[in-house]
């Protein structure tokens, strides 16, 4: 695939993580255990009725022969370069397996009640919190990470957001770099499902999924038009897109940006009694 294409098919499936981040509405009649294991499925996986397919495109892709850490054709690709499978089990960071977050620039404390609301979710850590760095997002499509300690993780920055599109004002997105639409895809193992890090995109070493809140009229060297604010539980939405919560339903991202049917699903999916691969017609739905 040329790497126009390319472009374009992220594209695609990216939309998802500007349209519907808001935090208007009501969130309507909670789910029962057998709507949130459809949820667990349909938001993680792209199946199902209970979600609205923002992301289109494909779910499992197949990694790039030439760059070994990428995943260029969906969200996620297996490690040994095998293809699709015809029943795919829940998709999610393992459990024990720190994910390296970087704070750029300065500490946002929706960033610090957001970790420390998850890990209080799923009773366990999830985050290590490598602190503060400085990155040069000058031009956003050369960005030097190397001077970070680990290759992959999340890099959490306010002001970063994408802006304006189709007259939305964007609060956050998550995406592979600042002031962008593109997704990030992960490399998966293909024994367990457990995700292992964010796929690299275009042959690029470092591997890092951007958690943007807010939009800065003129930042992005002026190309941003508008300015907009994102309060807790649009904080809390982007992070739950970091984690495998893809596509939206009520009470994540429709009827408000976070509700009670986003947290069970959320606890459910990273759910001790759920490990990476179970099978959704299997899971244990936690309250």
């Amino acid at each position: 695939m040329s790497i126009n294409k390319l472009k374009i098919s992220t594209l695609a499936l990216s939309i998802f993580a500007v349209a519907g981040c808001g935090d208007s509405g009501n969130e309507s009649k909670g789910y029962t255990d057998e709507q949130v294991a459809s949820a667990v499925k349909c938001t993680n996986q792209a199946e199902g009725g209970l979600c609205e397919n923002n992301i289109g495109g494909n779910t499992w892709g197949v990694i790039d022969n030439f760059y070994p850490d990428n995943c260029n054709s969906g969200i996620y690709c297996f490690d040994d370069g095998s293809e699709a499978p015809q029943n795919p089990g829940l998709t999610r960071f393992v459990e024990g397996t720190l994910i390296p977050v970087y704070y750029r620039d300065k500490i946002d404390p929706r960033f610090v009640a957001t970790m420390d609301y998850i890990e209080g979710l799923v009773g366990y850590q999830m985050f290590e919190r490598k602190g503060v760095v400085n990155i040069d997002i000058s031009d956003p499509n050369n960005i030097d990470l190397s001077s970070l300690d680990t290759d992959w993780g999340f890099i959490l920055s306010q002001g970063t957001s994408i802006g304006l599109m189709s007259g939305f004002c964007s609060q956050g997105t998550v995406s592979v770099a600042p002031y962008s639409y593109n997704i990030t895809s992960h490399i998966v193992s293909a024994t367990d499902y457990g995700i292992k890090y964010p796929a690299a995109k275009w042959g690029k070493d470092h591997k890092f999924t951007w958690v943007n809140l807010d939009s800065v009229t003129g930042a992005n060297n002026g190309l941003i038009t508008c300015s907009a604010t994102a309060p807790q539980a649009v904080a809390t939405h982007e992070f739950a897109h970091a984690l495998g919560l893809n596509n939206h339903f009520s009470g994540f991202g429709f009827d408000g940006a976070w509700g009670k049917n986003a947290e069970r699903v959320l606890k459910t999916m990273y759910s001790g009694q759920n490990p990476q691969g179970q099978p959704f017609d299997s899971l244990i739905v936690e309250n």
